[in-house]
């Protein structure tokens, strides 16, 4: 690109010309012996090959250098000219005039790092070094695409890239193979796709050991883009980042993974929020590999050992999860929120007295939803959850017996149970026997959450019983058609009622169903409704239109 004041590309192409020639009079030296006299007892070298060369570039840069001592001279020779050119940049020639003294500090976001001319030059030889063939040209070329301040030039791909930058919140427990999309401007990422923001040295700083037990492969990520530039100053002042955002990030990511966790009924939880993650290459380039190092530790459920085996995340779980989250600001979702975060905890517990604490934190979940008091909390529970929860007899005696064997399970352990000459059951059995019931009582406490953040709670309780118990007799008096209120076909579709709105297919009208599972309520025809599977969650036909 040519400007009437700057012709980047020959300042491309000039900068790696004289990388090259840098690269040819350092590789003669002797970086070994370099090594041991500028570090003394450090023998582990350096952490990056940018900060090798950093380090030598300096050395050759001072006036009284001892490098000069041992024949390499020419090094600070080559070393200027690359200077020289690499200021002929518009992006940075501002602030020199300012300075006068050749001392440029290059801003980033989120962090107070900085960079300067020496190590961009620095990153540089990296870049072209890892790069391969022609890889100066193209480490020289990605600086300038990163230095270029016309808005104009936005629209390129690989510029793009360098400027995207990501908030980050990793977690464990749920396996994830491609990119999700939620909402308007987060995502769902495998851990493998952040290879460029948040790479295994990060990982293993986070949680020490974290690669030894291949904790990569079994974490994902929450992910928000942000866009950003390069700033200059010659006194390190200038750039303020907006840590708002990444605070409200790191809530809305905490929902996120909290509802993710629930829907798929898998221990899931947030492992660290990571801000103003910055492609490793633009860091590089501008000569500050390291330059983000902060993070926010969180909570780490497995303290007393490593994370179950992780769960593949569901499509129909994520859409749930999802859905729920984009309508987290509605009062349903508000209303949820504590009991949502108390499930999702019982997940993660671990322990001698998990079970049992899991248990506990279900009962409490369940009493919370079903709105008891004082009084016969047992009977209540299990005639409340059955009534709301299901429209046919069968299906709400199964589930007044599943709350029936979760709250003895419960009772067991809130209350001292047996006396003289009662024998206790074994351990093994009694664990087994409780996590059976706290499989039961979490399900049923998740699809209570699922249908309050769908149709909310009724207003009444005891009106919704009584009608529940209007319906089962109506049932019991051999209504047993297709086409009956309460019916409910083998994909969990129940009959509401039946419209005067008719259907598309012959002598037929339409029936308003209601999902099982998500609440959806749509039309059918009436000889549809024995197969019908929900247009929202099950991967059914649009319903059809009805008043």
């Amino acid at each position: 690109m040519t400007t009437d004041e700057f012709d980047v590309d020959n300042w491309v192409e000039r900068l790696a010309r004289g990388m090259q020639r840098l690269a040819a009079v350092q590789d003669g030296y002797r970086q070994e012996k370099f090594r041991r006299r500028a570090h003394g007892a450090r023998g582990d070298g350096f952490r990056n090959p940018s900060e090798e060369f950093r380090d030598l570039y300096w050395r050759a840069s001072l006036e009284e250098s001892d490098i000069y001592q041992d024949g390499c001279g020419p090094l600070a020779v080559a070393l200027e000219e690359v200077r020289s050119i690499l200021f002929e940049h518009p992006a940075w020639a501002g602030v020199m005039d300012v300075s006068g003294d050749g001392k440029i500090s290059i801003l980033f976001p989120g962090s107070g790092g900085m960079g300067d001319p020496l190590s961009a030059i620095a990153g540089l030889m990296a870049r072209g070094k890892e790069a391969g063939e022609d890889g100066f040209r193209l480490a020289c070329s990605e600086l300038s695409q990163l230095l270029e301040q016309d808005d104009e030039t936005d629209g390129d791909r690989r510029r793009a890239e360098l400027l995207t930058g990501y908030h980050v919140a990793l977690f464990q427990g749920l396996i994830f193979g491609e990119e999700v999309r939620v909402g308007d401007d987060l995502a769902i990422v495998p851990f493998a796709h952040l290879d460029a923001f948040v790479d295994a040295d990060m990982l293993e700083r986070l949680g020490p050991g974290a690669i030894r037990f291949k904790w990569d492969k079994t974490m994902a990520a929450v992910v928000k883009p942000f866009r950003w530039r390069p700033e200059f100053s010659n006194d390190g002042k200038g750039l303020e980042s907006d840590w708002s955002g990444f605070e409200s990030f790191c809530e809305d990511a905490e929902v996120l993974i909290e509802l993710l966790a629930l829907f798929h009924g898998a221990p899931t939880v947030g492992f660290a929020s990571i801000p103003f993650r910055l492609h490793r290459r633009a860091c590089l380039l501008l000569g500050n590999p390291n330059v983000h190092r902060s993070y926010s530790a969180k909570q780490r459920s497995w303290a007393f050992g490593l994370p179950p085996d992780p769960v593949a995340a569901r499509q129909e779980a994520v859409e749930t999860a999802a859905r729920a989250f984009v309508n987290r600001d509605g009062e349903r979702y508000r209303n949820c929120a504590p009991i949502i975060t108390r499930l999702v905890e019982a997940l993660a517990r671990q322990g001698r007295f998990r079970t049992e604490d899991q248990i506990l934190d279900v009962a409490i979940a369940l009493e919370r939803m079903y709105e008891l008091h004082q009084g016969e909390i047992s009977f209540k529970l299990k005639t409340r959850a059955a009534s709301f929860l299901e429209t046919r007899t069968k299906d709400r005696l199964r589930v007044f017996k599943d709350v029936q064997e979760f709250y003895d399970a419960r009772a067991g352990i809130v209350h001292v149970r047996g006396g003289k000459g009662k024998k206790p059951k074994p351990k093994h059995v009694l664990e087994r026997e409780r996590q059976a019931a706290f499989d039961k009582g979490f399900d049923v406490a998740r699809r209570t959450v699922v249908k309050l953040l769908n149709k909310g709670a009724p207003p009444d309780w005891n009106e919704m019983l009584l009608e529940a118990v209007g319906n089962g007799a109506r049932e019991r008096r051999g209504n047993a058609g297709t086409t009956v209120q309460g019916y409910r076909n083998r994909n969990g579709q129940t009959v509401i009622r039946r419209t005067d709105t008719p259907g598309n297919d012959h002598n037929q009208v339409v029936y308003e169903l209601e999902c099982g599972g998500c609440g959806c309520r749509y039309g059918a025809n009436g000889s549809d409704i024995w197969q019908r599977k929900c247009p929202e969650c099950g991967g059914g036909r649009p319903g059809l239109s009805y008043s």
